[in-house]
């Protein structure tokens, strides 16, 4: 599914019953930036809807399957640069480094390697700057990218409302 937001386009995939999404799945394309690129498992919906896209930077926010399973398949079909931070590129290139479990295999699939550049302090496009901020927690290498002139906050899985004290093994509640 698409909806527009001004010149942002919010893309959701994601496994459900019925129609609903039991899991959604976000990524954002903002003028020829992609933020996350989703599961392996809706690879072919995304890859159609993408193609007549133009597309030349691609940030993942962090290193779990949900977000980057389809940055190896995209490298190949289109000429982009692919960003993280510098803590989550280990685990882009080598995505058994993850661990996943049954159900997140099931879930959302297991990435293909990709090749990640270290990202810098800001990504631009033709009409819009975005800040990366460091926001270690759900996982170590965790980005939020944040365009100042909308206020916009692309803020990958972070926990941006109230704060639960429920939280994965992996997270670090002090940080989040």
């Amino acid at each position: 599914k698409t909806e527009k937001y001004e010149d942002l386009t919010i893309i959701t995939t994601g496994r459900g019953i019925f129609g609903a999404y039991i899991y959604p799945v976000y990524s954002y394309l903002l003028e020829d930036l992609l933020i996350d690129t989703g599961t392996t498992k809706c690879q072919e919906q995304l890859i159609h809807y993408l193609e007549d896209k133009e597309i030349n930077i691609i940030v993942n926010s962090h290193a779990h399957e949900d977000h980057i399973g389809n940055n190896a398949i995209l490298k190949e079909r289109k000429t982009v640069k692919l960003y993280a931070h510098k803590e989550a590129i280990k685990h882009i290139k080598n995505p058994e480094l993850l661990n996943l479990r049954g159900y997140q295999k099931f879930t959302w699939g297991v990435p293909k390697p990709s090749q990640p550049m270290e990202i810098p302090f800001e990504i631009n496009t033709e009409s819009h700057n975005l800040q990366i901020i460091h926001t270690p927690g759900h996982c170590p290498g965790h980005i939020c990218l944040y365009e100042p002139k909308k206020k916009w906050l692309f803020s990958g899985d972070l926990h941006v409302g109230k704060l639960s004290l429920e939280t994965q093994p992996f997270e670090n509640l002090i940080q989040i």
